[in-house]
C-alpha cells in the first residue's frame, strides 16, 4: 500500500496444474498494477484492480503478447465478521507479432462470502467467465489471509474449475505489504 486508497502490485505469474500435452505451461499473467480502493460507508468498499501483465503461457511459446487485465469490486459488510462481495472482470490480451491473432478478450464475475476473525480472513467465491470463442469457465474458490505483522499480510487462495467448465485447479500464494 502507498497509501490508505492506492496500491502499488507487482504479480508474479501463475502456473495451471496440469501442464498441456506438449508440457507447455498456462498460467495467469504477472505483471505491474494498481489497486484504488474507495470506502463511501463505513459497510461498503469499492475498489478498481488494473494489471498490465505478461502472460505465462505465450513466454513459454516464444510468443510476444500484449495483456490487460481489470476488476471492479463492491464489498458489503453484513456485520463485524461476515460480508459479501461482488466482482466484475475483464481481460484484453493482443499478439505482437505479424501473423497476430485478433483481440482476445474475456469478461466475467464472482460472487462470494467472507468472514474476518482477529487476523485472519476467509473467503469463499463462485466464478464465471466466458471469452470471444464463446467458452465458459465456472469455478469455486477459497482462501485464506493471514495478517502476519501490521504490515505484512500472507494470502493462500485455492480455485477448481468444474469439470465441464474448464477442468483446471490454481493454487496461488500471495504476500501484501504496506509502506
Amino acid at each position: 500500500g502507498v497509501t490508505s486508497w492506492l496500491e502499488l502490485r507487482l504479480a508474479l505469474p501463475g502456473l495451471n496444474l496440469p501442464v498441456d500435452a506438449l508440457d507447455v505451461p498456462s498460467g495467469s499473467p504477472g505483471g505491474l498494477g494498481f489497486k484504488v480502493a474507495w470506502a463511501p460507508h463505513e459497510r461498503v468498499a469499492l475498489s478498481w484492480v488494473s494489471t498490465f501483465g505478461v502472460p505465462v503461457e505465450e513466454l513459454a511459446e516464444g510468443t510476444g503478447i500484449f495483456s490487460w487485465s481489470s476488476t471492479l469490486n463492491v464489498g458489503v459488510g453484513l456485520s463485524e465478521t461476515f460480508g459479501l462481495g461482488l466482482t466484475i472482470a475483464t481481460s484484453l490480451t493482443e499478439e505482437l507479432s505479424e501473423t497476430a491473432q485478433p483481440l482476445a478478450w474475456e469478461v466475467g464475475g464472482a460472487l462470494g462470502a467472507s468472514g474476518s476473525f482477529d487476523t485472519t480472513g476467509l473467503y469463499l467465491e463462485a466464478i464465471s467467465t466466458v471469452n470471444q470463442a464463446e467458452e465458459v469457465r465456472v469455478a469455486v474458490a477459497l482462501g485464506v489471509t493471514q495478517m502476519l505483522l501490521p504490515t505484512l499480510q500472507l494470502d493462500l487462495s485455492f480455485e477448481y474449475d468444474l469439470p465441464e467448465y474448464g477442468g483446471m485447479t490454481r493454487v496461488g500464494l500471495g504476500v501484501a505489504a504496506l509502506f
